[in-house]
């Protein structure tokens, strides 16, 4: 599991998850306890557990079950039952204990082998020595006795039953039938109703799709271009739509690849468009905004398109959060901008609405653009380019660490409860984002405000415009 200790991500072995502790999965892994989702957003697949083939949508406040399948998104959550008291190590507990329990009729073979063994030996020994008194051999009368006892077998009238439990039960778990106990498995002979839920019990568990409807565009053209956009999920929903494909021979469309002027290539990556919020649409824009998060991840530098006619919506803040958490570069890009009614005002006050209400955003360059009259668009590969480099931008020590001693001179170090900062040394040690490593006397002295002047700084002297900066207060060994 990957859990974060001291404001580091670090893999360690299940067996040694506590309570609360705050947990990392990533696309595509495993969770590791059940537990609450305190950041990011994802769809968990529950089959294993639930039995339900659609995968669940799990925001921050949500429950996620120890066993189940990240699918797309980055989440953390805490850790509220670990080990021997999760889900996954009840339900294996629950397995062991009806392969060990006894049935009634169990019970009943015991007294009976209780009796009928003692028998039975009696029975060998006197059916020997009556050969042995009339004559026989040692060797004939000590066969007579181990045919009785043979014929008779006494052991497997207690073995039986326990054998037949753990058959039983074992092969009903392979089959996702979990049986409570050996009683309830006798009792089930008794029942002459079954109730089955079809989701995965009489049905394959898995949809399908039968047919497409289009409205106004070529049937084969819409389903190629929903392929294109559904290859790289993992929902159950995406995969039907796949499958449906692959059945008419329809080919599936790549994302589209371009080449800017100077030779550079580049993929764009489009995703669903989001409507404003609507108990209708709720569902399906839920799933829009997955499908974007999800082109967010496989991405570099993210293209964060506004509506100039529509505003700023809570599907926006929320996408532009998961691309700032993701550590992506980012450009602000307002389209729909030929539609707008100007001044001299217009362009200054929309992009003063932008600052204000993506204050986290202050690094990513904005660009006012019509995709219907091509304003502007033969900037963005640029633009483009230089976010990338600055992702991918390393800073020497010696001169990091200059911007740091700089820093401290125009502004100290903070204090908390008579005790103050120290900055011994700092150092980068990643990049997309680039990340720097300061360490410190305590970790609990380096301030938000103080990481975030120091981060300032960083950026007056190497600007990395674009892209988001990770600070780390380390404590010094």
């Amino acid at each position: 599991a990957l859990v974060i200790r001291q404001g580091q991500e670090l893999e360690i072995p299940v067996e040694e998850l506590v309570v609360g502790e705050e947990i990392v999965v990533k696309p595509g892994g495993t969770i590791a306890a059940d537990g609450v989702v305190i950041s990011g957003s994802t769809t968990v697949d529950e089959a294993a557990i639930t039995g339900e083939s659609i995968p669940v949508v799990k925001n921050p406040g949500d429950k996620v079950v120890s066993a189940t399948l990240n699918q797309n998104g980055y989440i953390h959550f805490r850790a509220e039952r670990v080990g021997s008291e999760s889900t996954i190590s009840q339900i294996i507990q629950l397995v062991d204990e009806a392969s060990s329990s006894k049935a009634p009729i169990a019970k009943i073979a015991d007294k009976v082998a209780g009796v009928f063994v003692p028998a039975v030996i009696t029975i060998a020994i006197l059916a020997g020595g009556i050969w042995l008194v009339m004559g026989a051999t040692v060797e004939f009368a000590f066969s007579i006795a181990i045919s009785i006892l043979v014929i008779s077998c006494p052991c497997a009238l207690g073995l039986a039953t326990p054998v037949a439990i753990m058959v039983g039960t074992g092969k009903g778990a392979q089959r996702g039938i979990l049986i409570k106990s050996g009683e309830a498995l006798e009792q089930a002979h008794h029942i002459d109703t079954v109730v089955l839920d079809k989701t995965g019990t009489i049905t394959e568990g898995k949809p399908q799709m039968v047919d497409i409807i289009p409205l106004t565009v070529d049937k084969e053209e819409l389903l190629a271009m929903t392929m294109a956009l559904e290859k790289a999920s993992q929902h159950p929903l995406a995969q039907a739509i796949i499958d449906y494909g692959k059945k008419t021979n329809v080919p599936i469309y790549e994302a589209v690849d371009f080449v800017s002027e100077n030779g550079q290539k580049f993929t764009m990556i489009d995703t669903a468009g989001m409507r404003k919020r609507g108990k209708v649409y709720e569902s399906t824009e839920k799933y829009s905004v997955m499908r974007a998060m999800r082109a967010i991840d496989r991405s570099d530098v993210v293209l964060f398109v506004i509506n100039a006619e529509e505003g700023i919506r809570e599907q926006d803040k929320k996408v532009a959060g998961f691309a700032h958490e993701a550590g992506k570069g980012v450009i602000i890009v307002v389209n729909k901008w030929d539609l707008v009614e100007k001044d001299t005002n217009t362009m200054r006050d929309f992009e003063l609405e932008i600052r204000e209400e993506f204050q986290y955003l202050d690094y990513a360059p904005i660009i006012f653009v019509s995709a219907k009259t091509k304003q502007r668009l033969n900037k963005l590969p640029a633009m483009i380019e230089e976010v990338s480099a600055n992702q991918n931008l390393r800073v020497p020590s010696a001169v990091l660490n200059d911007i740091i001693m700089d820093a401290v001179a125009i502004n100290p170090t903070p204090t908390d409860k008579g005790k103050r900062l120290k900055i011994f040394y700092a150092t980068q040690v990643g990049v997309k984002p680039p990340t720097f490593v300061i360490f410190v006397n305590e970790e609990e002295l380096m301030h938000f405000s103080y990481a975030r002047f120091l981060e300032n700084q960083i950026r007056k002297a190497f600007t990395f415009e674009g892209t988001p900066i990770r600070i780390i207060a380390r404590k010094r060994k």
